[in-house]
């Protein structure tokens, strides 16, 4: 399931070179970032993880994808997208598109990805 966070912005808004550099400082090593053709995706080290693997081990196999990855597509609004993702993916998306909309004045409007 794809879980989006938009960020609409007013006079002030991110430059698609602003928001790759952001990108990649915000996620140094923990993540690649790549440019293809209309946004960027972050691959996020490692497979998926699910914390509660030792509580509902039955539930582990489907809940864990092979690889995590964040989209993120520039302009008015940006959006910050996730699919498959597991509970770290999807943290660091939510954090990361607050931290976007904390800079640059801008409106978030994201689902209940919790």
């Amino acid at each position: 399931m794809a879980t989006d966070r938009f960020i609409q912005f007013g006079k002030r808004k991110p430059k698609k070179a602003e928001l790759e550099s952001v990108l990649r400082n915000f996620f140094g090593e923990a993540g690649t970032v790549e440019w293809n053709q209309d946004r960027f995706t972050v691959l996020l080290q490692g497979p998926g993880t699910f914390p509660f693997i030792d509580l509902e081990p039955d539930l582990a196999p489907r809940l864990r994808p092979k690889e995590r990855w964040i989209e993120v597509y520039p302009g008015n609004p940006v959006d910050v997208i996730t699919r498959l993702g597991d509970e770290y993916t999807s943290a660091c998306a939510r954090g990361l598109a607050k931290m976007i909309a904390r800079y640059w004045a801008g409106e978030l409007d994201m689902e209940d990805d919790d």
